[in-house]
């Protein structure tokens, strides 16, 4: 049956015409133009937050009874020391979940495939460089706005090191003996500086007034504290990516610290490759501080592992540019924790970079 025809009908057909019309353009448009949208796979595909959990479970025809395992979505894994048994497809009824007493009789090892969120991490990052969108979540999005920018510390775009320094919002006597000693980089050339800052009220008028005075102030509205000292830290990352792109180094380092500048200057020399590098003083089989009156407390709902992977000592650490890159597109698909060295342990050990030690 035709739809309308040309003769006869005309005004019955003329709103069904308007409709259709349209809507074939759009289908053709949209057929030879997909959306660039992308899901990131993952290994399984109800990102769950991990839980500890007593079940019963037959492996091989022999049963095991309360096997401490992690549970997400249809996947069980069993833990027994290094052994691991993947039971796919299988979802075990489960008892209630261990108390946290009951937990820290469990020792786990970091498995990087498991710590949220379970997602192809190099098929990510190529998604986002190639600026196609992703529907997966963010559960680390970061959203806090700048205060001072610092954005004409990189006019010049033929950087070679830009020093990140980790710097309490108070400090202003550290700041200043900085800018006066190793921080004073009027005089090397292809050399940047800026000072990372959370936010406090009580002394906000004076950060504005150095700020303005010295421009090298990178601040954001997060409160400054220690516990959020990985905010701080993925505040210096995402500036880097926005404002210091070229900068070919990122040398993170704390305001506490005394840097011999010259030592630096040598890398213009060395044999350092300029891309896939993160250097620093390597730090292993650490464990995480359950105390909760320690300042680097980390609970065993933040972190449900014994020991944390490698990591550099937050103190003072050197990135390429592409590790910077990288880390500012992975980290908000990747859960935070409150330390910050170890969290950037965490990113790169999803991100298979290798971690280089060198210290002094």
């Amino acid at each position: 049956m035709r739809l309308c025809s040309v003769r006869r009908n005309i005004r019955k057909c003329s709103p069904t015409l308007f409709v259709l019309i349209p809507l074939l353009f759009w289908l053709s448009f949209e057929i030879q133009h997909p959306r660039p949208v992308v899901k990131i796979s993952a290994p399984f595909h109800n990102h769950r937050p991990l839980q500890y959990v007593h079940t019963e479970l037959s492996l091989k025809g022999r049963p095991r009874k309360g096997c401490p395992i992690f549970l997400n979505a249809t996947h069980i894994i069993r833990f027994s020391g290094v052994e691991e048994v993947k039971e796919d497809g299988v979802l075990c009824e489960c008892k209630p979940p261990l108390n946290t007493t009951d937990v820290r009789k469990k020792k786990l090892k970091f498995m990087v495939s498991f710590y949220p969120l379970e997602l192809n991490f190099d098929e990510l990052i190529k998604v986002r460089l190639e600026g196609r969108k992703i529907i997966n979540e963010p559960i680390n999005s970061h959203d806090f706005s700048y205060i001072h920018t610092g954005e004409n510390v990189c006019d010049d775009h033929s950087i070679y090191l830009l020093l990140v320094i980790k710097s309490s919002v108070g400090n202003f006597r550290n700041r200043e003996t900085i800018r006066k000693t190793w921080g004073n980089v009027d005089n090397y050339e292809g050399v940047r500086k800026v000072f990372l800052l959370g936010y406090n009220h009580g002394v906000q008028k004076q950060v504005d007034i150095e700020a303005l005075e010295h421009g090298d102030i990178v601040q954001e509205d997060f409160w400054d504290h220690y516990s959020n000292i990985t905010f701080k830290t993925i505040m210096g990352i995402n500036w880097v990516v926005q404002y210091c792109p070229k900068a070919k180094f990122s040398f993170y380092v704390d305001d506490d610290v005394f840097l011999i500048l010259n030592n630096l200057k040598k890398l213009r020399k060395s044999t350092f490759r300029e891309s896939g590098l993160m250097l620093g003083k390597v730090l292993s089989s650490s464990t995480p501080y359950r105390d909760n009156t320690s300042k680097w407390f980390v609970s065993w709902e933040d972190y449900p592992f014994d020991k944390y992977p490698k990591y550099l000592a937050g103190f003072a650490y050197l990135m390429t540019a592409d590790v910077v890159k990288r880390f500012s597109l992975a980290i908000p698909y990747i859960q935070p924790i409150p330390i910050d060295d170890t969290y950037l342990g965490i990113v790169a050990e999803k991100l298979k970079i290798p971690l280089k030690n060198q210290y002094g």
